[in-house]
């Protein structure tokens, strides 16, 4: 009898040891972890970025704060920007429920209420953050291998919780899957699963969250490979370098994610590295994509390449692209001096005459920024804030002389 009791207590204690593994909070090297093999789709294997930090640290630690890095990372107080500085702890949906994001002992959950009778209804784990937080983060769950988005956003701005962009007003009774080609603009990798039952079921280990290293300058574990053999050779071999590419090249690695809405060919999310042309990748030219009858659309959301290279900063110059004036490796937003000075490096030999009324006329020469590539409303991205539709707004990169702070870009788009 003794026997049996204790087999019974070990028992009870191992399903619930099991209960609580599979309930502990995530942390990122339940994805991708360095050592563990995974491979590109052209056969090169990722190092993970912990491996570039002997070489490039201070690189790598500038790097780990950008908005880029952060696109895509593990739940915790600080990826979860709402729950410290959100104004309100919920949002109504419907007539009596409401959402929000609570933090347990073993992770942070989307909680449905009926307030009414202040009854928790459901409740979804969050295993993914989705957004720097500049503009706003959106919430991914997993169920076994499948990805879902959850119902709860956090818009920045407002400092409110919302209802997530595409969602309808109502209780959802369905969490919206999460496609390869979401995670492509917000992770470095991913793999489906080789089942392919659904267009959202992943393999967890093939996942390296966040815009990486590895993510614009290609699976590197040959190259650390060769540099741990080789320390003293300060060449760097088996690594693509910026100063090895075409002007285009350089300008597809962005575009990849800032070039708009584009036709992918099946099967290709993942398949482009540095140095690749985009157009083997999409059904249609891209870089005519302003310039076509749809030209009219070209939104300051998500289209920066297409503005960029409609700009006459951009044709006048051979060498110009997105590096010139954005450090891909730190935090830059908000730093208007370091921009501004871009434009005064370009424009230093020149007679810089502003139209604008100031009292100093240097005040509007060291201000180029805020005239030339305005903050403007996005006609695409537009979130639900408590009873109205709400533009986000987006700095320009259709670099040129507005008319006013409020001229439409497309105007200037559709007389190119």
């Amino acid at each position: 009898m003794m026997k049996r009791f204790i087999f019974f207590i070990l028992f009870i204690i191992t399903v619930f040891a099991v209960y609580l593994w599979q309930k502990r909070p995530i942390d990122r090297y339940e994805y991708f972890e360095k050592g563990q093999k995974l491979e590109h789709f052209n056969g090169l294997e990722f190092s993970g970025s912990e491996a570039c930090i002997s070489c490039h640290e201070d690189v790598y630690n500038q790097h780990i704060k950008s908005a880029h890095y952060l696109s895509s990372t593990i739940p915790s107080d600080s990826t979860i920007k709402g729950i410290h500085e959100g104004i309100s702890d919920s949002f109504k949906i419907g007539k009596h429920h409401s959402y929000s994001i609570q933090k347990k002992w073993n992770g942070f959950f989307q909680i449905l209420k009926n307030d009414s009778i202040s009854k928790i209804v459901r409740e979804d784990k969050i295993d993914i953050v989705i957004g720097s937080g500049v503009k706003g983060q959106s919430y991914f769950s997993w169920e076994d291998d499948k990805l879902f988005q959850l119902q709860t956003s956090y818009f920045v701005p407002s400092k409110q919780w919302i209802n997530s962009p595409g969602y309808k007003e109502t209780i959802e009774p369905k969490k919206r899957p999460i496609s390869v080609s979401c995670l492509e603009c917000h992770a470095t990798f991913a793999k489906m699963t080789s089942r392919k039952q659904t267009k959202n079921e992943f393999n967890k280990r093939s996942i390296i969250l966040g815009i990486d290293c590895e993510r614009c300058h290609g699976p590197a574990a040959k190259h650390v490979e060769y540099q741990i053999k080789f320390p003293n050779d300060t060449i760097g071999k088996h690594i693509l370098k910026q100063n090895q590419l075409s002007r285009q090249q350089k300008m597809d690695m962005c575009a990849l994610c800032h070039s708009g809405s584009k036709t992918k060919k099946p099967n290709t999310e993942f398949r482009f590295v540095l140095g690749d042309t985009l157009d083997n990748y999409v059904v249609k030219d891209f870089r005519s994509f302003y310039r076509s009858k749809h030209k009219s659309t070209v939104d300051v959301h998500g289209n920066q390449v297409e503005l960029l290279e409609a700009s006459k900063c951009f044709k006048k110059t051979a060498s110009m692209d997105c590096n010139t004036c954005h450090n891909a490796h730190a935090k830059e937003r908000g730093n208007l001096i370091n921009f501004n000075n871009k434009c005064i490096n370009c424009h230093s030999s020149q007679k810089i005459n502003c139209s604008l009324p100031s009292t100093s006329s240097e005040d509007n020469a060291s201000n180029c920024i805020d005239c030339h590539m305005p903050i403007s409303n996005s006609n695409s991205l537009k979130i639900q804030d408590n009873d109205s539709l709400v533009q986000v707004k987006v700095r320009s990169h259709l670099i040129k002389i507005y008319e006013t702070p409020t001229d439409k870009i497309t105007q200037y788009i559709n007389n190119l």
